[in-house]
């Protein structure tokens, strides 16, 4: 991989990259989402969505409906999981898609005791949504993990199944 490809994905100043829509859509038959809190107007996934401008993380989601989140992957992600798992406690479900590294501290904290969470097999090829995207795009360099906060008893989660293996905690504190 040459260094420009490998700067864009390691750069949290490059956030241009959203989800496949294939992606997307299969979350989107289960959940139904309202509401993508990072997004920009090119990579938004839902009707109602919160810009950088806008700044999601100051927002309120819970009164709009389920939300999708596919946050900035750079320092902020903490606080994205942080949120999502707070919104999610006000009656709402909350995904996200997000890198699977349960080794750090906001996954010990909040995705591995309190969510659902499927594994992803495979490495995601995410979407360049920049004005001069790459010509061919290579799959993340990380693995993936979609995270569900919130009540997920109503949902039917095993037709997502098929996209890798879910795992849930015994343990809810």
């Amino acid at each position: 991989m040459d260094e420009k490809t490998r700067q864009r994905f390691f750069s949290s100043e490059d956030q241009c990259w959203s989800t496949p829509q294939w992606l997307f859509d299969r979350f989107d038959k289960v959940f139904h989402f309202k509401l993508d809190p990072c997004a920009s107007p090119k990579t938004k996934k839902c009707q109602i969505y919160f810009t950088e401008k806008e700044d999601g993380l100051e927002q309120s989601w819970h009164k709009i409906g389920n939300a999708f989140v596919n946050p900035p992957f750079s320092r902020a992600l903490p606080s994205w999981i942080q949120k999502s798992f707070e919104e999610s406690q006000k009656g709402i479900i909350v995904c996200m898609l997000i890198p699977g590294r349960p080794d750090t501290e906001a996954w010990h904290k909040y995705c591995l005791p309190r969510a659902e969470i499927l594994f992803i097999k495979g490495r995601i090829t995410f979407e360049d949504q920049r004005e001069k995207p790459m010509e061919k795009l290579n799959p993340a360099f990380f693995p993936s993990a979609f995270v569900v906060f919130g009540n997920s008893s109503n949902y039917d989660l095993k037709q997502l199944s098929d996209l890798g293996v879910w795992m849930t905690s015994k343990y809810k504190p």
